[in-house]
């Protein structure tokens, strides 16, 4: 009760070297306050505005899974071209493909492009594989079934790259030095 009483009467007052402080640290709170919800709402509005981007590919109704068999390179292909022939023949599957990395998990080579982009990866896919996605061609076509006659696997290229690789013109029908062969570019998506 004596703290009580000394509050009442008045005697616990601050320091004048710390009264001085007081008020400017209340109004630097406040204004952290409100800029911190400021950020908070412009973050959530472009978090909003970003995710409602279209993906590129359709993501519902597909499964996915990953296979890493321990076989010697040149066998690989074979094993994935007989493994998503075998989903294919399932009844209730619409499309089936295979790729050296999925959507956005960022695996693959920059190796063999004409000039080091970093920010450019290569996935190697069987056909079928942007069909099962339900990717939207922007320019040209997806890869037929099958080898490619000239026995050169043609590339399918995004957007952003098809802008770096080739930029001011149409990518499509161009030629892309890889891993020292040369192979046609058939699509942009």
């Amino acid at each position: 009760t004596d703290v009580l009483t000394a509050l009442r009467a008045g005697a616990f007052r601050l320091r004048p070297s710390r009264a001085g402080v007081g008020r400017p640290m209340i109004v630097l709170q406040i204004a952290l306050a409100i800029a911190l919800v400021v950020g908070g709402l412009v973050a959530a509005r472009e978090f909003r505005a970003v995710s409602s981007q279209p993906l590129g590919f359709e993501p519902t109704n597909i499964i996915t899974i990953r296979v890493r068999p321990n076989f010697e390179e040149h066998v690989l292909r074979g094993y994935f071209e007989r493994a998503v022939r075998a989903v294919r023949e399932q009844g209730d599957v619409l499309a089936a493909g295979a790729a050296s990395s999925r959507p956005f998990d960022r695996h693959g080579a920059a190796e063999g492009l004409p000039t080091k982009h970093p920010n450019i990866l290569i996935a190697h896919i069987l056909p079928g594989y942007l069909e099962a996605l339900g990717v939207d061609v922007l320019d040209g076509v997806l890869p037929p079934s099958g080898d490619a006659p000239t026995g050169l696997e043609p590339v399918i290229l995004t957007r952003s790259a098809a802008d770096a690789l080739f930029p001011g013109r149409r990518s499509v029908a161009a030629l892309l030095p890889l891993d020292g062969r040369t192979a046609p570019v058939v699509g942009v998506i």
